[in-house]
């Protein structure tokens, strides 16, 4: 993308994996929300067993796939938990921190400069109205424009309604360090916050290393394991690909 936001910012629903190396995406800025714990989404509790669960993520079938993709969230920070906000949501943030547009379905859009945001309802049309991220980000970053917040909002309009400055919510780095996303985003023309669900016990490498020496089942197991946690950071090689250009799959 030509204008590209000033800070990509892609926060963890949950606590991080460890074997996720946030060296593998360079353009994109990680924290996490360790108190955070998911929970079913409506269809049922997934496996406690770690790989089933991996199984069904990896598949694409069952409870735990539903769960985890949909994923809703019990714990703090309670903004997150109480305006619903899941993998997958994002938000363009303007220089004054306040929401322009929004999408909800992160995982299955590119990220690049024709890539629709949502803006707001028309309830004459009956239908979103939208607008381009190439061009939200040219107003943005290359003319310095900020939205006009409406003078008041509708009754019972959540926390992260468009025209809205952010609110304040305490999230944590690699090295567990505590920061307010309210520091993380000031003084930035354009952020784009993305937020993204990584099971914190599946294993990101062991499925790419070989299986000689290793039982059938426990490598299948492994692959399974990688499998479903590729799966689940598609959308930062889109974020990697879409604005910034680059392929960065292993």
């Amino acid at each position: 993308m030509k204008y590209q936001p000033t800070k990509t910012v892609v926060i963890f629903l949950g606590d991080q994996n460890p074997t996720f190396d946030e060296a593998d995406f360079p353009d994109l800025e990680f924290y996490y929300t360790p108190d955070m714990k998911i929970k079913d989404s409506g269809f049922g509790k997934g496996s406690d067993n770690e790989n089933s669960r991996a199984w069904s993520s990896a598949l694409g079938v069952g409870k735990t796939a539903a769960t985890e993709r949909g994923a809703n969230f019990t714990g703090e920070p309670a903004v997150l938990v109480e305006n619903r906000v899941s993998s997958g949501h994002a938000y363009i943030l303007d220089k004054n921190q306040r929401i322009y547009a929004y999408a909800y379905n992160g995982y299955d859009i590119s990220f690049n400069k024709g890539t629709s945001f949502l803006i707001e309802y028309n309830k004459f049309q009956g239908k979103f109205e939208t607008e381009s991220f190439g061009d939200i980000m040219r107003d943005m970053v290359k003319k310095g424009e900020a939205m006009k917040p409406p003078k008041k909002f509708k009754k019972n309009s959540d926390d992260f309604t468009r025209g809205k400055v952010i609110k304040d919510f305490q999230v944590t780095t690699k090295d567990g360090s505590s920061t307010s996303i309210a520091d993380v985003i000031k003084d930035q023309d354009a952020t784009l916050i993305v937020f993204a669900y990584l099971n914190s016990g599946y294993d990101l490498q062991e499925g790419y290393e070989s299986g000689e020496g290793k039982k059938g089942k426990d490598y299948a197991n492994s692959v399974a394991q990688t499998i479903a946690a590729e799966k689940q950071i598609e959308i930062l090689y889109r974020l990697e690909k879409g604005i910034y250009g680059k392929n960065v799959r292993k």
